[in-house]
């Protein structure tokens, strides 16, 4: 997905935090696309410290984004910075999809929320002109910006 926004997106540095393994498969698709320079690899733990000085953060399929972590994007993006949170997400009546609803009842660890849910949270933690869209069925895009304003 980083690979994708800065093909799009010319301006743009990425970090990809993530698992040591993840990390190193990453790093060669980076390479192989030719944004090396634009896009690095960092093995680490969300719930410790993101990254600074990146124009966008990205929180892909970890379920529900907490607020703590939604806050800490917030302060270390730069003004006019950009969250993105995809995931797949209940329907506002918390029926579908099935095979998400199961997984949390044999213990899967993610937290489930609707989309709903996740674009309240990101405006609540400051972010502006937040908007979702549907990238395929229930999988749901969910962007927000800092203001520009410092």
């Amino acid at each position: 997905m980083s690979i994708a926004l800065a093909r799009k997106n010319q301006h743009l540095r990425a970090c990809v935090l993530d698992l040591a393994t993840v990390c190193e498969v990453a790093g060669g698709n980076i390479k192989r696309a030719g944004l090396s320079r634009r896009i690095s690899t960092m093995p680490g733990d969300i719930r410790r410290k993101l990254p600074v000085g990146y124009d966008v953060i990205m929180f892909c399929d970890i379920g529900l984004v907490s607020e703590q972590l939604l806050k800490s994007a917030h302060n270390g993006l730069p003004p006019g910075g950009l969250v993105v949170v995809v995931d797949r997400y209940l329907s506002d009546d918390r029926t579908k999809p099935l095979d998400r609803l199961l997984g949390s009842f044999v213990g899967s660890s993610v937290q489930l929320a609707t989309r709903s849910d996740m674009v309240a949270r990101v405006r609540s933690c400051g972010f502006q002109a937040v908007k979702a869209r549907s990238v395929c069925g229930d999988l749901w895009c969910i962007t927000g910006n800092k203001s520009s304003k410092p």
